[in-house]
């Protein structure tokens, strides 16, 4: 059942007004709701799996349509993970405003060369998404290598030995450790 609230404009002349039908308080600026629940109720449906899916695909169809794409994808072949298959850690959500946040879905094409195809998508984190669309793989080595050298020479304490870098990394042992982390897994 509707409830209105009736408030006088001018004298003797009465205005209805149709209440939320959430909070039952606010006056209704749509056909349901007041602003504050209908604000409550886009951010909860904003969450569910199937809107999210719905995005995804939209916004890619979109991006395909743009760029000359293929795109042969229906919203079912999209599978929304709970954790990034690149990064185990990060759970997956819906971001919370306009902009991507590291653990915001994205729908990642494997093969950038091949379309939007069933078995050429996987849903990612956006931060495995960013690292994978703006770097080769060869300056992607070259970072992982740089950044096992940096912890390896941490690991090291410098400080405490009272030895220079230069020193440490001409001892035999040292040098053969440095090259041994290509092929070591950490």
């Amino acid at each position: 059942m509707e409830q209105w609230e009736i408030e006088l404009q001018e004298p003797n002349q009465e205005v209805k007004k149709k209440l939320c039908s959430k909070c039952k308080v606010e006056p209704v600026t749509s056909s349901y709701y007041c602003k504050s629940c209908a604000n409550t109720y886009a951010r909860e449906r904003s969450k569910k799996k199937n809107v999210i899916i719905y995005e995804l695909y939209r916004k890619a169809k979109t991006r395909a349509s743009e760029r000359n794409i293929e795109f042969s994808l229906e919203r079912g072949d999209i599978v929304l993970p709970e954790c990034c298959p690149i990064f185990p850690w990060i759970k997956l959500g819906k971001g919370s405003g306009k902009f991507q946040e590291a653990h915001s879905y994205t729908l990642d094409r494997i093969d950038p060369s091949l379309g939007y195809r069933k078995d050429n998508i996987c849903v990612i984190s956006w931060r495995a998404n960013e690292l994978k669309r703006n770097g080769e793989l060869y300056e992607l080595e070259m970072l992982v290598k740089y950044l096992k050298r940096q912890e390896f020479l941490k690991q090291i304490n410098l400080s405490s030995s009272g030895n220079s870098p230069e020193k440490i990394l001409s001892t035999p042992t040292l040098e053969e450790n440095l090259i041994g982390l290509d092929d070591k897994e950490f």
